[in-house]
């Protein structure tokens, strides 16, 4: 939240909020050199540049420029928002990874342009009032707001404008390629429960790349210097938000409630010995080097809410103990025709009648536990009064139909928060390729 005292100024991009941005920032493998000549020209921060050096361009990413003075702008929205010290030494340290993520920024905006993706200045006007609106700026005082706070607006309305194109492009061309099944929600929804009364960590990150070797020391050298910074004061989120080549940067490095099967064992195990507020790290693992935020515990709760029960029924088409195909695949279709037009348990108990088998009818209240494992998966799936496709059972097909579904929390809202979940770690690993590959054919050249 901003506070428009002005005595605090978080990062941007959690700002719009998750819906307008998705922003993902992978490593960069040009290596960034002699920047202690960057803050001969950064001097401008503090207004002591001349126009020349304010002139000066800072790289060269294909056909676009990064000009000194917007790594400047960068750097001063950088240091507003992180609370980090407007000071000449820790500006020099954290300049190269601020430049990498506005190459890296300039690199996705081009690809989305490239896909058609345009954003008007009434998008980025749009962004900047959702931003009065969320944190209580008061209408049109936006441009006053970012004066006091130290903030350009031209850094931030750029900022916005390539965020929001990459985020159109993740929604409009690479989401798409991401398919969830319903089994791979079942199976996320059965880790779920089987972490009940296990230890949940709720975490944030800083992802630092390391897509060549040269980097580990640039980003060893460089995580040390955030943990100090977050030490000394500055804001985590924020620092997530600035630095972070995560998906997760766009929510300033958080990650919600983990498990230990979602960490390496290690890690967890050396996570959840801290106490809250804790900070650990560099760790290094395949996607970086990563820093971690110990927010807070808790004991899992699994599948939260008393046990679902659901009262259901059953219609089953006999067939003989060692039927072939041929006789399986006509019970199968009776399966079938028999409940085609049925809506509701009245006319599917009818239709029960019809089966053939005395097994068929009410099975009364049961509990989802003690069902089969793959009649749990059919039946969890279940919308009430709708029948399912026939199932393989031991007494010949069978099509349930839950007439009423009891305790637990809401199926259908359970099954559309893990489908989120799942698309979303999917739709990481699309779009970290995308980057990678669209990096590899890219010009880069560092000027300064």
């Amino acid at each position: 939240m901003w506070d428009y005292s002005g005595s605090r100024v978080p990062g941007v991009a959690s700002l719009i909020g998750e819906d307008k941005v998705v922003a993902i920032f992978s490593g960069w493998d040009v290596m960034l050199k002699n920047f202690l000549i960057v803050f001969a020209t950064l001097a401008a921060l503090a207004g002591r540049a001349d126009a020349q050096e304010v002139q000066g361009i800072a790289a060269v990413v294909n056909d676009d420029i990064i000009s000194v003075r917007d790594l400047q702008e960068r750097m001063q929205l950088v240091v507003s928002s992180s609370n980090i010290p407007n000071q000449p030494e820790v500006l020099r340290r954290v300049a190269p990874q601020v430049l990498r993520v506005m190459i890296d920024e300039i690199i996705k905006y081009q690809e989305a342009k490239t896909a058609g993706i345009d954003i008007t200045q009434a998008d980025v006007d749009d962004a900047m009032a959702d931003i009065e609106r969320q944190n209580n700026v008061p209408p049109g005082q936006i441009d006053v707001f970012l004066q006091r706070s130290g903030i350009p607006k031209n850094a931030l309305a750029e900022k916005l404008k390539r965020e929001l194109a990459w985020g159109r492009y993740v929604t409009r061309r690479l989401r798409s390629q991401v398919r969830v099944s319903e089994e791979e929600i079942d199976e996320a929804l059965q880790r779920i429960e089987s972490s009940k009364g296990e230890t949940e960590l709720n975490l944030a990150e800083i992802v630092l790349p390391l897509d060549t070797g040269g980097q580990v020391a640039e980003a060893r050298a460089l995580a040390s210097r955030l943990i100090e910074q977050f030490r000394g004061g500055a804001d985590f989120s924020a620092l997530a938000e600035n630095f972070s080549q995560s998906p997760s940067a766009v929510v300033g490095g958080d990650l919600g409630w983990m498990s230990a099967q979602q960490l390496d064992n290690e890690v967890f195990d050396a996570l959840k010995s801290m106490d809250k507020g804790a900070i650990a790290g560099p760790i290094e693992s395949p996607m970086g080097l990563s820093i971690y935020l110990l927010k807070d515990k808790r004991i899992s709760q699994g599948l939260t809410g008393p046990e679902v029960t659901v009262e259901l029924t059953q219609l089953v088409v006999p067939v003989a103990p060692n039927a072939g195909h041929v006789a399986l695949s006509e019970a199968t279709a009776k399966a079938r025709q028999l409940v085609a037009n049925v809506s509701g348990c009245s006319a599917f108990r009818r239709a029960a009648a019809q089966s053939g088998s005395p097994l068929s009818g009410d099975l009364g209240e049961v509990k989802m536990s003690g069902l089969p494992q793959d009649v749990q998966g059919v039946v969890g799936r279940l919308a009430e009064n709708q029948p399912s496709a026939p199932i393989a059972t031991a007494n010949g097909p069978t099509v349930f139909m839950v007439c009423r579904r009891s305790g637990g929390a809401d199926a259908a809202a359970l099954r559309a928060q893990v489908r989120t979940m799942l698309v979303r770690e999917k739709l990481e690993l699309v779009v970290r390729r995308t980057v990678r590959n669209s990096r590899r054919t890219a010009f880069v050249e560092i000027r300064i």
